[in-house]
């Protein structure tokens, strides 16, 4: 089950701000950061994409900074004096000695996302991510597409994977292996394509009217295929309760989110965010994520170190951010609650009642997966909305 809070990001002007105030920083919290698309800032506004990691830089000590997150399309189009941008840009954080993780976009390879080559592993480099400390490995060797990290943060551990734009089949199988062995952390997932506009996830199956899926790159005709964001949470995040946050970017126009409850019970925090279609190609705003010191709650922040300004509105700034426990439905087949036993051609009635705890009143987008003994078997699923 999962509970979309859509959030619609609009052109206002270069300065457009809302009326509230920004949240204070908490003493004793940590933050994260997360870095969305950067594509026109490489190409055409460099002073924007450095005064990010200027400011991320500069209050490295001061906000507690554990850790950044690029959501990809680091280029616009895949170029050497792009990737020198980027690569000038990401050396401040560098110099700080602040850890991060790079997952790329179709804009990162060549021919927008016709081929797996990137001239990304010239410019951040296996041998420079393997002197950090936090580095933990990669999926092919001397390649930087698919990593992943682990650090701590506020006396918890976490492992970050960065994945590639519509991953692999393999890359899936070696994520999985990487969250089997780091099970006792919690997970954060960055991809660059996974959440859509409406806040549910790109399903290439279930939502084909949805622009910009994986699968309609050239990419999706190699070997491994592709996944989107619907196959990466049934196939990967949805089957480990460590697995937390995922953040993607690579759809405009605007941003959302949504919150979910993997297979295990455990709450997994979605969230896109990409200000391209902003005036500058986003006007350098970024994500601030900052982890209370009571360990449990998160206030999300939208922030341009290069206007010096937030976005305060409630679709930009919230906290705390939900933290709501498992809500089990219930669930009757023809009726009753335990199992029952049906011929093929018999009808048969599932009715699932759900408590909507904190979010009465607001739609939720939730499906069914049936699997049968049939030969050959049945395997289906359908998306229910909520009349009204």
């Amino acid at each position: 089950m999962c509970v979309a809070l859509v959030i619609l990001v609009l052109s206002l002007g270069s300065m457009a701000v809302a009326g509230s105030r920004p949240l204070s920083f908490v003493d004793g919290s940590w933050t994260l950061v997360v870095l969305p698309d950067t594509q026109f800032y490489t190409r055409t506004y460099p002073e924007i994409f450095r005064s990010q990691t200027r400011w991320i830089a500069d209050h490295k000590d001061d906000r507690n900074i554990a850790f950044v997150l690029h959501e990809g399309d680091v280029t616009d189009g895949n170029s050497p004096g792009e990737w020198e941008q980027a690569s000038l840009a990401m050396s401040t954080l560098d110099a700080a000695e602040i850890p991060y993780a790079i997952a790329p976009g179709n804009h990162d390879y060549y021919g927008n996302g016709l081929t797996r080559e990137t001239l990304m592993n010239s410019y951040f480099p296996f041998s420079w991510f393997l002197g950090l400390p936090t580095f933990g490995g990669v999926y092919e060797p001397q390649r930087v597409e698919n990593s992943y990290h682990l650090f701590e943060a506020g006396g918890k551990g976490y492992v970050v994977l960065a994945l590639e734009f519509g991953p692999r089949d393999g890359v899936l199988s070696w994520a999985n292996q990487v969250l089997l062995q780091h099970a006792d952390r919690t997970a954060i997932i960055v991809t660059h394509a996974y959440t859509y506009s409406d806040g549910t996830r790109l399903d290439h199956v279930g939502k084909p009217w949805q622009h910009n899926n994986p699968h309609i790159y050239g990419l999706a005709n190699l070997p491994g295929g592709v996944n989107d964001g619907q196959e990466l949470w049934e196939k990967l995040l949805a089957q480990h309760e460590n697995v937390a946050f995922v953040f993607s970017g690579h759809i405009t126009p605007g941003s959302a989110r949504q919150v979910c409850w993997g297979v295990r019970g455990n709450t997994v925090h979605e969230m896109l965010a990409d200000y391209q279609d902003r005036p500058l190609g986003g006007e350098g705003y970024m994500r601030l994520l900052e982890f209370l010191p009571d360990g449990e709650t998160i206030q999300v922040l939208t922030y341009s170190p290069y206007y010096d300004l937030y976005l305060t509105d409630k679709d930009n700034q919230f906290a705390p951010l939900p933290m709501p426990a498992y809500l089990p439905p219930d669930i009757k087949v023809n009726g009753q609650d335990t199992p029952i036993s049906v011929s093929q051609g018999d009808p048969v009635s599932v009715t699932v009642g759900l408590d909507p705890g904190d979010y009465a009143g607001l739609n939720a987008d939730w499906w069914i997966a049936v699997n049968t003994p049939f030969d050959p078997p049945l395997d289906w699923y359908t998306y229910v909305y909520p009349s009204g």
